[in-house]
């Protein structure tokens, strides 16, 4: 076993009692290359690094999945698997859950691809990268395990999930309010459609009825216009037969003896 393996966390200054008495989620952290081990650190002693490179070993095995979480005793080992095949781990307490050890091994990983640009050699060594590197794997383990004031709050994150969680009933309430209108806005227009046709349909009902009406009063004027004039023509023509229109001007001379 390494010696980095089992050596405990350095204390801080300032917080030592309190870190040392406390006990972290997080106990363990490695970065390999592979099966090589590029850069441990632990909290407490045990056997986990061997456990550690046996799981680095049955990696190489199956290689298809880029996380994946391991239980041992009371303890989960949790594994990010980079595309150019940089492990990072983390052992914690079963308790720890899934979510924030992968949020520290996300953060290890950035913070290690920060110091490891395109072109630059990973170390082997632990008297170069990877002993620099030992101290962001401690500080990161002290925030994630709460020991900082940068501490990723699990009942803020879930706070934050809840006003998520209410913000989506939110607008899935407000999608089903919209549909409900618009179905009253489909319902009203039918029935404007259906009160359009009635009004056509009464429409044409009364233009035919005024026609009729209209019709009418033409012929009562025309009736009443020659009526008016046969009673003109029978005082003109001496009654209502009009006799004297009808015999012609002949029998008209022959019946007055002043017409020569």
């Amino acid at each position: 076993r390494h010696p980095q393996a089992t050596r405990r966390c350095p204390e801080r200054p300032g917080a030592s009692a309190t870190t040392s008495a406390t006990k972290m989620p997080i106990i363990y952290a490695v970065v390999a290359s592979g099966r090589r081990v590029v850069c441990e650190y632990a909290t407490s002693s045990g056997n986990f690094a061997t456990i550690a490179r046996k799981i680095l070993e049955k990696l190489e095995d199956d290689p298809s999945e880029t996380r994946r979480s391991y239980s041992y005793d009371e303890h989960v080992f949790h594994i990010l698997v980079d595309e150019d095949e940089t492990v990072f781990m983390c052992m914690c307490d079963h308790e720890f859950g899934r979510v924030l050890p992968f949020q520290f091994l996300n953060e290890i990983r950035k913070r290690w691809h920060n110091q490891n640009r395109p072109g630059s050699a990973l170390t082997v060594s632990f008297g170069g990268q990877g002993n620099a590197f030992e101290s962001v794997m401690r500080d990161q383990i002290d925030i994630y395990s709460g020991q900082l004031g940068d501490v990723p709050d699990v009942d803020q994150m879930q706070g934050q999930l809840n006003h998520i969680k209410g913000v989506m009933v939110d607008n899935i309430e407000k999608v089903l309010d919209r549909g409900e209108k618009i179905n009253l806005l489909v319902d009203k227009t039918d029935n404007l459609h259906q009160q359009a046709f009635k009004f056509s349909k009464a429409s044409s009902s009364y233009k035919r009825q005024l026609w009729w009406k209209n019709t009418k009063l033409c012929l009562m004027l025309a009736g009443m216009v020659c009526l008016f004039l046969y009673v003109i023509a029978s005082f003109a023509c001496g009654g209502l037969t009009l006799g004297k229109c009808r015999k012609g001007p002949d029998a008209v001379e022959a019946a007055d003896p002043t017409v020569p």
